[in-house]
């Protein structure tokens, strides 16, 4: 398996990092992070928009692993791709090995080997032999910048390495690494 963590380990460990952050802003700020990347894990919709402004801005960088770079600049587009991760049943928040954060004033900084899981339609590898009917799980090396306004995420920011320890997945193995009973997938 790519990684034995969960998504509630993940979670364990950035309320870890918030305890110790005596900065109130920070900590609101990182609250928000947590709030916003656990409604991904989740798949609430209503939480993610909650927490972020109406001209938040995501973008892409570093591999060409998953297509042309990502540029969303508004709420409802961002709505849109989040719709269509969780109808396909993939991880937009997925397990975070090494997690690291530091934040400013202007937001927060993170950092850590992220599991995520696309379809191999979605996935452009030319060295890996890559079914595109398949799901797939991988890691990836990613730094994300999020900027705030007042008390909202403004922006996702992220810098992804290319793709390592790819293998194939199911939904079941999805649903576990997420948190959730495996058999809802049955």
């Amino acid at each position: 398996m790519v990684t034995n963590t969960t998504c509630l380990d993940s979670k364990t460990r950035w309320k870890e990092i918030i305890a110790g952050t005596d900065n109130p802003r920070h900590r609101h700020m990182l609250e928000i992070g947590l709030k916003h990347w656990w409604a991904e894990v989740v798949y609430d919709i209503d939480t993610i928009m909650e927490t972020i402004t109406p001209d938040i801005s995501y973008r892409l960088y570093g591999t060409n692993a998953l297509g042309p770079g990502r540029h969303i600049d508004t709420a409802a587009q961002a709505r849109a791709m989040y719709l269509a991760q969780f109808a396909a049943g993939l991880m937009p928040g997925g397990p975070i090995d090494n997690h690291c954060l530091a934040c400013g004033d202007w937001g927060y900084s993170a950092h850590g080997v992220y599991t995520l899981a696309m379809p191999g339609a979605g996935l452009f590898l030319p060295e890996e032999e890559i079914d595109p009917d398949q799901l797939y799980l991988f890691q990836t090396h990613m730094s994300v910048v999020v900027p705030f306004k007042g008390d909202l995420m403004a922006g996702e920011i992220l810098y992804m390495s290319a793709p390592f320890n790819v293998e194939p997945t199911d939904h079941a193995t999805i649903a576990h690494l997420l948190g959730w009973d495996p058999q809802s997938y049955v």
